[in-house]
């Protein structure tokens, strides 16, 4: 396992504009726009540390906010919790033994571990790679622990642990990181160049997971700026006086991300190229061919259509696997429309529209 783990040292070698320490700072600190270039830890024994943990990284049980925190980078509940979890239906405890975060009572009042989120999350079993959150199932059977931002299906305690700057409830009781809409942020996982906002999908170490990185320089259109995630800074491109903090700005979701030049004064007509929905005056920003190109519209994507969150997606739908299915649960994911806010899974419905918390 330890060995999965050392890709974040050979990352931060690589670009020393994307590595996670940053996660601790409402803004960021480097110069260039992109997360800080360490690791912040607490304090702990250091013992059996992964890779790019030190010894003052906080021990099993220690108070934490973010599992970068830890030395076994597991944060649950504001704990800090084993590494190697316990599976969905053992008996357990406390949430934060859990591979899933959930530790429920059953009828009986024997305690055991509960399914979270669809896809398996970092540390539990898996026998294909598509099984995990991560899009990688490891040589020792289990889904790979993420040592910087959390992508997509992966739990989280708040937004700033997740790469895309979404954490919420998408339904099942447990917060995970979730997409949003258009191009994939620094971090996320990736198949191809065209599906990140910086346009570099690379493969981050030797198990094959695929992630967006960060160009040297601004952050692209479409990134999460200002704080919405690990790090991120408020320098949008260009650099300079029409850049930078001016066109870092919030979202319908309630992240804040960077726009495109001139699009934070005049939206994007329908057909246009776009990078996410905000730019858009139709409100919709989605892929049209197989190309990963995205163009503004005004249509939600119906049944069975190719989406990139959940609010591309019409009524009482979500967007599953890059396609928009029937919604299995009862409330409203994030970027659905809303009247109050017990109708979101997030628990906050901010001008029609379910947001972040």
């Amino acid at each position: 396992m330890k060995a999965k783990l050392l890709f974040l040292s050979t990352l931060t070698l690589v670009l020393v504009s994307w590595s996670l320490g940053g996660c601790n700072d409402d803004t960021a600190t480097s110069g260039d726009g992109g997360p800080d270039a360490s690791i912040e830890d607490g304090g702990g024994d250091g013992a059996d540390l992964p890779a790019n943990q030190d010894e003052d990284c906080l021990g099993l049980d220690a108070a934490c906010e973010f599992s970068t925190d830890c030395c076994s980078l597991r944060c649950i509940d504001g704990f800090c919790a084993v590494q190697v979890c316990r599976l969905d239906g053992e008996e357990c405890s406390a949430s934060s033994e859990c591979c899933s975060g959930r530790c429920e009572e059953n009828e009986l009042g024997d305690f055991y571990c509960q399914p979270g989120s669809g896809c398996a999350v970092e540390g539990d079993l898996c026998d294909l790679d598509a099984d995990c959150c991560s899009g990688v199932c490891g040589d020792d059977g289990r889904c790979p622990i993420l040592a910087e931002c959390q992508t997509v299906g992966e739990l989280c305690t708040g937004f700033h642990e997740c790469c895309s700057g979404v954490c919420a409830d998408p339904g099942t009781g447990t917060s995970v990181c979730q997409h949003a809409p258009g191009c994939r942020s620094i971090g996320e996982i990736c198949h191809e160049n065209s599906d990140c906002c910086g346009d570099d999908c690379v493969e981050a170490d030797v198990s094959g997971l695929m992630r967006c990185l960060k160009p040297a320089g601004c952050l692209a259109a479409g990134e999460v700026c200002g704080g919405s995630a690990f790090g991120n800074s408020y320098n949008c491109c260009p650099s300079g006086p029409t850049g930078g903090s001016l066109l870092c700005l919030d979202t319908a979701i309630g992240i804040t991300r960077c726009f495109g030049e001139g699009t934070n004064e005049t939206c994007l007509p329908d057909g246009a190229e776009c990078s996410f929905s905000d730019e858009c005056c139709g409100g919709f920003c989605l892929p049209i061919d197989d190309t990963g190109t995205l163009v503004c519209g005004a249509q939600c994507v119906e049944l069975g259509g190719t989406c990139t969150a959940h609010a591309d997606c019409c009524d009482n739908m979500v967007c599953e696997d890059e396609v928009c299915q029937i919604n299995p649960y009862e409330c409203a994911p994030i970027g659905a429309a809303c009247e109050e806010p017990e109708d979101c899974c997030s628990g906050d419905c901010l001008g029609g529209t379910c947001t972040v918390t």
